[in-house]
């Protein structure tokens, strides 16, 4: 019966109900002990005894009873929960599916479609010739290569 604490969550405020009817007021240790009960798994009669520690024995017992009815009540709901839940995220998986069947389907296409191809560029088939707009022209090239032989090598004073 180990319950998560989601289900325990969500159960809390149904035994605090069930509490709140049988003593006229809201007593959370009262609460937390039948919680605790049932989520370790205790039958009817070890409800009774952990309940009658608190309560006198009349109204464990009512009180134990009122509990496993309520749990008995929330795991049958849980469980069709639960179902209509896994039901939602199946149907929803399929949608996604089908969506992205289609987005494939109209990627294939647009891929099918052929853009018209850009002229090719004119090859530059004089030797030593520049690209227009280069800004490194023989002689500063030269410049360069002498200022940095001269860096690194005074020596050879070029």
């Amino acid at each position: 019966m180990a319950l998560t604490s989601r289900e325990l969550d969500d159960l809390k405020p149904l035994q605090s109900e069930t509490v709140k009817q049988m003593l006229g007021f809201s007593e959370p240790t009262v609460v937390a002990a039948a919680l605790n009960c049932i989520s370790t798994g205790y039958d009817m009669k070890k409800t009774i005894d952990q309940l009658s520690r608190i309560l006198d024995g009349s109204q464990a017992a009512s009180l134990a009873e009122r509990v496993h009815i309520l749990y008995e009540d929330f795991k049958g709901k849980s469980r069709s929960l639960k179902k209509r839940r896994k039901d939602k995220e199946v149907e929803e998986s399929i949608k996604r599916r089908k969506y992205l069947e289609e987005d494939e389907i109209e990627i294939a296409e647009i891929a099918m479609v052929q853009t018209p191809a850009a002229p090719p560029k004119p090859k530059n088939t004089l030797p030593n010739l520049h690209p227009p707009g280069s800004q490194l022209t023989p002689d500063k090239a030269r410049v360069y290569i002498y200022t940095i032989l001269n860096m690194f090598y005074p020596h050879l004073n070029c």
